[in-house]
């Protein structure tokens, strides 16, 4: 405090007689905005760019001419500056406008013109300029064409005089960037004029197809290139940069990923390169920046990571730096503070070698970080504080500008000298800027003191000896402006009051800051109007001291100042084997240091090798902290040491050498250095489990939510964030697919009841409270805002918390409680609450509801008209369990509509909206559907089925299939553990439905057995109660139900059984196999959805086309006994099945399939199985050291990653520690799969998959022929990533229709002959509704009784859903004459007629025997589903006889069907050729426009499960009868799991 309080005294009464007698020069101008002055180097000569009009001056700014009267007098137009690049040197300038360059050779003296031939792409054109550092008239242009953004061109040039002439680069139209050998100072004897291009190959799509690393000794008169053999050239090489001594490239370590984590390839020759190795990083950023490094062998850089944290988006780094070879990196320090634009909280201080001065994230900091500082190059580093009081932290606010990070040509200008602006222990607020003040250190960091008690920009002039402080507002508030300055390097200081209001925002000096003039922006306002004055002041100090020059030889008058010391032991410190000091003149000398525009230079003394500082381990060894000492890595040794004669040899290796570049002296002969690597015994086998990485972390409490982000809009925010709740209300999260997790803390202490992802926006994440705050992340959790909300979360209430708008992230609803002093309160209510600005604000939106939607968003803008703020509400009605549905177009602030007064609840699917309602007996439902929210449909059920009375519905969500239909589960047994029902498919719009199969099988929450399987149409699995008769009865009440499992392949036409394997996992013969059982008696059943803890668990992945897995057991019925399960796998969707394992296991899928991995379930293990080709081959891996009770399986959402997570108790199920192991594949694979998207015959790692129907006799499903590409099978050793595939996706071509592309119409049924017929009673509808549609409709359609399959495309064949056609009203003309020319009536009866009675006069014995003692015609007379052989029809054979006339019979039958199908095939035919049109799809079922827009819904799908929380369910949506019980809403308890995934 004394040398404060000394200071202050002297800046307040202290003045020698140098301030007495001196005044700075100070010379105004004003301009039209604000000036940035640029100076040439060892030059009095400033550019000074306003707007874009470049101004010079030659007398450091005391006048200015307008540039373009110098270099093009007389020209109107005026330039547009688009660019000012300057050479290394600073000497000479290059200046690019919108239409000419030009350049000045001699500090801005004479102006030249130049060109650039580039191809002009779009208007908006940028130019950026590299230098070589060794012979700088030597250049590399790059420019960027632009239309618009991301819609850019790049072109390269290299010019060998300055610019004056520019050729361009043509070695590849594709060129990344281009590098000079000797792109810095410290670069080494490489050729001078090397060159190193990147280049890049893509397809006519744009996708990656190779990379080549370029090289030019001559300016690319002769270029040399990578191998095709090299493993880079299939490698997506971002971009190159030279750093010191080596080439370094930027490698996507998956090129169909940008954005994915970068690998580093280092090379010294450009010729050869080696990948680096990077220690493990809690972020996967690809942003890597390099910084000054003392030694040029030692590569030093930042990489980005990720922070976790309220603090509105701070992101953290690491400062790494590589041993000699350039490829081991070590971390110098870990957390260092930064932002998403890579500004990095870290300088290099006063430009000094080995000390840098950073902010390391501390959250036991008010700031959330703290100031820190090192002088021995990163080897330690220690707090900055004030006066050396080691109580006054000192935390740095600003930091200098981005060059102090890169390496340059000027030194050091100001030995020791700097100020910043900061904040003093941890009782200032940061956010108040009044509290900042500004801080000068003349020990390079060493002390600090207080100088200002605001904040301050400043310069330096006469090498740090003149500084110039002007105070700044950074809100640019206006206040008296005054000059602050100082003669004696900040010890004393003199004001001059400038007599007007404004504030500075730049202070400038030459740029080895030796000159006495300096260049002051401002910005000036009178207080009266808003309009702001920019003024620029030179300020001239040449007059101080007396204008007197120090004698160099006086040293009375300078002082030997040593640049580097420990702030500990206060002895040098030595940075690379030597110690500098500089020669500086004393504070209190009188006069100036130098000579204008002289280079100070250090004075450097080398220091005795240190063992620790100047060796570092070998290559091939890794320092190990726990026997300090270098361990060695036997893979690199014996890859670089055992070849040749080496290979049985025993090798002498040092486990530690001498740092290359380091000028130390006395080498130091180390102890114990030698190590002896037998080669003999280094050959192993390198098996793909030794190169997976497993981790365990471990928390407090139990699981009870956990959720994986899906990859949002934002591409640069890729990566595996996982998020975690516990039974203690903590929540983590991981970035990194769960390596490591952050608790996500704040101050208040508040615990988390639930977390909720937006469905629309992934990238939003909610956290719940059980206060009235909301926690809100708008970039994936890596920072939290929090959000006070009108009231607490009305959970308890058994509602949801939020419900999100489809297009606007800023857009949702809260339910919050009102009136509740506790649950049982009978006034307690939800209120919902509606924002638009993302929290900021909120507005009443309905009292007592249960739920609201933004409904608007859900219909289909493209089909119907409808209000897009259209919301629907459940309102609770007093006294009643029921509730009722209202909407509104304004925010119920003056439209209210009572739509429906009593609701069970409503249900979104597609872009409809199904209404749940009470019938007037009470006793039954009735559900209404609709595609607008105003014209609502009443859902026909077949009339066939004896439903009783309607209990429940299930609406199945099939959003992720693209069926233009979709299935609704209706229940038929609602008793406990007894629930089933019929599962219906409904019409295009929803309105009409037929049975698709009846007794499926349902729990009590709503969960039906039917799953799709992913990415294949039409696909599904469902469980069937085949004991439902027994469970109907009374006599049933301790009677479980059976469960058997089937599949279809035509989206719920047919099913079957799964067909079991022959053998089990252990090589022995299923029983009921042997025994050759029928598939009813013996077929694979599988569990459900019904039975999985986790319903996101899927039995197939989107992304691993074909693959299945399923834990159940062969035999007539799935086994309620886990003791008989066993885990299955199918890698050709369903159609053969294979039994992996005994036990009951999980599994997820990794690498679009490439990896499977399986693990027991409900046990302790340690144990997983994994395998790299489609489950031919399995491995077991041991992933942890102890056995944990494992909970869950988990991977991404896409299933693209190579990581998973096992998630578990350290002991028995429901024990309150959670245990995280991850499993890393990352390093399995020893390449990418090599794929060509243009060349199906390139060679590559992929093959197509066809999709089959089993019970088809060709290759068609879905009326058509598809493949998908799939990695081969056995080319295990390489990894997919993010390869497209799908753009692979073909259809080979569209089938004729047989009988399985159609299905029974509404009002007909499935016969038990397999014909569809019409209900008795019942009629079919009516079809010419499509008149009344279309007015340009001629004809619509009898029914048939058939309709085809939503999805099926089939051509031709059989057409069965138009047999009939009948002119529509009015329309009688245009019909007969579209059909006058075909066959007539009469016409059809020759042509059908004569055939049969040809068959009938020469067969009537054939009548006698094969068709009347059959059945007789009707028999032979139906189309049957599900019969596409003739072994289908069952004749009666007693004898040869019958067999004959069975045969006879059946080909005539065929050849009447042949000829009817011929006649309608060739009246088509006709009726095209003269004019008429074909016969259309049948217009109720549209198959193009109105299927297709299917296709882009979207569901609102916010709750989910790990370990269910939340009221309703994404895949499943039950709208539960309250005629019993009420409507109640299950409330989990937290200390059961309960999988969520909203």
């Amino acid at each position: 405090m004394w040398i404060e309080r000394n200071l202050i005294a002297s800046i307040l009464l202290f003045s020698t007689s140098a301030y007495a007698a001196f005044k700075p020069r100070i010379v105004k101008k004003e301009f039209d905005d604000l000036l940035n002055p640029i100076y040439f180097n060892d030059s009095s000569t400033v550019l000074g760019l306003v707007d874009q009009t470049l101004l010079i001056s030659n007398d450091d700014g005391k006048s200015w001419t307008n540039l373009q009267e110098v270099i093009t007098p007389g020209e109107i137009d005026p330039l547009t500056i688009v660019n000012i690049e300057f050479n290394p040197s600073a000497s000479k300038a290059f200046v690019f406008t919108a239409s000419k360059h030009y350049l000045t050779l001699d500090k801005g003296s004479t102006w030249k013109e130049f060109q650039i031939p580039l191809e002009k792409y779009g208007n908006r054109i940028a130019y950026d300029v590299e230098f070589n550092f060794v012979n700088e008239e030597h250049a590399i242009i790059r420019t960027r064409s632009c239309k618009r953004r991301f819609d850019c061109k790049d072109e390269y040039f290299y010019s060998l005089d300055d610019l004056q002439s520019v050729d361009k680069i043509t070695i590849s139209d594709e060129i990344v960037n281009c590098q000079f050998s000797q792109s810095s100072t410290s670069s080494d004897s490489r050729k001078n004029d090397a060159i190193t291009c990147v280049t890049r190959k893509l397809d006519s799509n744009r996708h990656f197809l190779e990379s080549n690393v370029l090289t030019t000794l001559n300016f690319f008169k002769d270029v040399t290139s990578l191998p095709a053999s090299d493993p880079l050239t299939k490698m997506l090489i971002k971009d190159i940069r030279v750093v010191q001594n080596y080439i370094v490239l930027f490698v996507s370590s998956d090129r169909y990923n940008k954005y994915s984590p970068t690998l580093l390839f280092i090379s010294k020759d450009g010729n050869t390169f080696k990948e680096a190795s990077l220690p493990d990083s809690e972020g996967t950023s690809p942003s890597v920046h390099f910084l000054k490094s003392p030694n040029p062998n030692l590569i030093r850089a930042i990489r980005l990571g990720k922070k976790n944290s309220l603090d509105g988006g701070g992101f953290y780094s690491e400062v790494l730096q590589s041993d000699s070879t350039g490829l081991h990196f070590h971390v110098l320090l870990d957390h260092l503070e930064a932002n998403l634009l890579s500004y990095y909280q870290i300088e290099n201080l006063a430009n000094l070698e080995g000390i840098w001065i950073a902010n390391q994230i501390d959250t036991s900091s008010k700031f959330g970080s703290k100031s820190v500082i090192t002088f021995d190059a990163g080897l330690t580093w220690s707090p900055v504080t004030v006066d050396e009081d080691e109580d006054k932290s000192l935390h740095i606010i600003a930091f200098a500008g981005e060059n102090s990070l890169y390496e340059s040509k000027f030194p050091v200008s100001t030995p020791g000298i700097a100020l910043r602006i900061g904040l003093i222990g941890d009782s200032s607020d940061a956010l108040d800027i009044g509290s900042y003040r500004t801080f000068l250190t003349r020990d390079a960091g060493l002390t600090w003191s207080q100088v200002f008690d605001n904040v301050s920009v400043c310069g330096f002039g006469n090498y740090g000896n003149i500084i110039l402080c002007c105070s700044y507002d950074p809100l640019l508030r206006s206040e008296p402006l005054k000059f602050r300055y100082s003669l004696d390097q900040g010890l004393n200081w003199e004001s001059i009051d400038l007599g007007f209001n404004g504030v500075a925002v730049g202070v400038l000096n030459n740029i080895d800051n030796s000159s006495p003039q300096f260049l002051v922006m401002t910005i000036a306002t009178d207080g009266k109007s808003s309009k702001a004055q920019h003024f620029l002041y030179s300020v001239d100090f040449s007059d101080a001291y007396e204008k007197k020059i120090c004698d160099v030889t006086k040293d009375e008058l300078f002082e030997e100042w040593t640049g580097r010391i420990d702030p500990v032991t206060k002895l040098p410190i030595c940075v690379n084997g030597h110690k500098e000091k500089f020669r500086r003149r004393k504070a209190d000398a009188e006069c100036f240091s130098g000579e204008l525009f002289q280079d100070l230079t250090p004075i450097e003394e080398p220091c005795d090798c240190d063992p620790d500082i100047d060796y570092e381990c070998s290559l091939g060894f890794e320092f190990d902290a726990e026997s300090n000492r270098c361990e060695p890595n036997l893979s690199i040794l014996s890859s670089h040491y055992c070849v040749g004669k080496n290979l049985k040899r025993k090798v002498k290796v040092d486990r530690k050498s001498k740092v290359a570049g380091t000028k130390c002296k006395k080498d130091v002969k180390l102890k114990d250095n030698s190590f002896t690597l037998d080669c003999s015994k280094t050959s192993e086998p390198d098996l793909s489990e030794q190169r997976i990485v497993s981790t365990t972390i471990s928390f407090e409490g139990s699981p009870v939510q956990y959720i994986y982000l899906k990859q949002g809009t934002n591409t640069t925010l890729l990566d595996e964030t996982v998020i975690l709740r516990t039974s203690l209300r903590t929540v983590y999260v991981s970035h990194n697919g769960g390596t490591t997790f952050d608790r996500v803390s704040i101050e208040d202490d508040v615990s988390f009841i639930d977390i909720y992802t937006n469905h629309y926006f992934p990238d939003n994440v909610y956290l719940i409270t059980d206060t009235d705050e909301l926690y809100v992340s708008d970039n994936r959790a890596i920072s939290f805002q929090k959000v006070d909300m009108p009231s607490r979360a009305g959970l308890e209430l058994g509602v949801r918390a939020l419900t999100f708008h489809k297009s606007d992230p800023n857009k949702f609803i809260w339910f919050g409680e009102k009136d509740c002093n506790s649950i049982f309160d009978r006034s307690c209510q939800t209120q919902a609450y509606i924002t638009e600005d993302n929290g900021l604000s909120f507005k009443p939106l309905l009292e007592n509801v249960r739920s609201c939607y933004f409904v608007g968003t859900t219909f289909d803008s493209k089909l119907y008209d409808f209000d897009p703020n259209l919301i629907f509400c459940e309102q609770r009605v007093p006294n009643q369990r029921f509730l009722k549905l209202v909407a509104s177009k304004d925010y119920f602030y003056d439209d209210k509509e009572e739509l429906y007064p009593k609701i069970i609840g409503i249900a979104t699917t597609m872009s409809f909206v199904i209404v749940a309602t009470i019938n007037e007996d009470n006793r039954s439902l009735k559900a209404f559907i609709t595609a607008d929210g105003s014209t609502f449909a009443e859902q026909l059920f077949p009339a066939d089925l004896d439903f009783g009375r309607e209990v429940a519905y299930t609406v199945i969500d099939n959003w992720e299939s693209k069926t233009p239909n979709f299935f609704f589960h209706l229940t038929t047994s609602e008793d406990k553990d007894l629930e089933f029902g019929a599962l219906l498919k409904s019409n295009y719009n929803g309105t009409t439905y037929t049975l698709a199969a009846n007794n499926v099988n349902r729990n009590d929450r709503g969960y039906v057995d039917y799953e799709i399987v992913l990415n294949l149409n039409g696909i599904a699995l469902i469980n069937t109660v085949i004991n439902s008769k027994e469970l109907e009865s009374e006599q049933s009440l301790e009677t479980a139900k059976k469960l058997k499992t089937q599949i279809t392949y035509n989206d719920g036409s047919e099913w079957v059984y799964l067909k079991p394997p022959t053998i089990d996992s252990e090589k022995n013969k299923f029983s009921c196999v042997k025994d050759k059982l029928s598939l009813e008696k013996c077929s694979l059943n599988l569990k459900g959805a019904t039975d999985r803890p986790d319903s996101r668990d899927s039995i197939s992945s989107g992304s691993a086309v074909g693959l299945l897995f399923g834990v159940g057991n062969v035999g007539e019925y799935l086994n309620q006994d886990s003791s008989g399960l066993a885990l299955y796998f199918s890698k050709d969707a369903g159609i053969s099945w294979k039994e992996i394992a005994k036990g009951d296991y999980m599994w997820e899928f990794g690498d679009q399939g490439t990896i499977l991995v399986i693990v027991e379930f409900k046990k302790k293990v340690d144990t997983l199985k994994y395998s790299l080709d489609e489950g031919e081959t399995w491995f077991d891996y041991k992933f942890a050291n102890e056995k944990t009770y494992v909970l869950d399986l988990a991977t991404v959402p896409s299933d693209t990653s190579r990581k998973f997570i096992i998630l578990a108790n350290r002991g028995e199920e429901g024990d309150h520690e959670t245990v995280v192991h991850t499993i890393d594949f990352s390093k399995v694979h020893q390449r990418q799969c090599l794929l060509n998207l243009q060349d199906s015959n390139a060679g590559d790692d992929f093959e197509y998959w066809s999709p089959k129907n089993p019970s088809a006799v060709d290759g068609c499903m879905l009326g058509h022929e598809e493949s998908y590409l799939k990695r081969i099978a056995s080319h295990s050793d390489c990894f997919i990533g993010n390869a497209p595939l799908s753009e692979k996706y073909k259809v080979i071509k569209n089938c004729a229709c047989t009988r399985r592309d159609y299905e029974c119409d509404y009002n007909f049924a499935l016969a038990n002959d397999g014909t569809c017929k019409l209900v008795e009673g019942e009629s079919p509808l009516d079809y010419s509704e499509v008149c009344r549609r279309d007015p340009t409709s001629i004809e619509y359609f009898l029914p048939t009784g058939y309709r085809k399959v939503g999805l099926s495309t089939c051509e031709g064949g059989l057409e069965l859903d138009n047999w009939n056609p009948v002119p529509c009203p009015g329309k009688t003309r245009e019909f007969n004459r579209k059909y006058g020319t075909g066959a007539t009536g009469y016409k059809i009866v020759v042509i059908v007629a004569v055939p049969l009675l040809v068959l009938l006069s020469a067969t009537w014995f054939l009548y006698e025997k094969g068709i009347k003692r059959n059945g007789g015609f009707a028999r032979f007379g139906v189309i049957r589903l599900g019969e596409d052989d003739d072994d289908d029809l069952q004749m009666i054979e007693e004898n040869n006889t019958d067999k004959v006339v069975n045969v006879v019979v059946k080909g005539l039958i065929h050849a009447f069907r042949a000829v009817f199908v011929s006649y309608l095939f060739f009246r088509k035919r006709a009726a095209k050729m003269f004019g008429g049109s074909s016969f259309s799809h049948r217009h109720i079922l549209p198959q193009d426009e109105d299927a297709q827009a299917f296709l882009a819904s979207d569901l609102e799908s916010e709750s989910g499960e790990l370990f269910r929380y939340a009221s309703d369910d994404d895949d499943a949506r039950e709208i539960d009868s309250v005629i019993e019980g009420g409507i109640d809403v299950e409330d989990d308890d937290e200390e059961n799991i309960n999988f969520d995934s909203r």
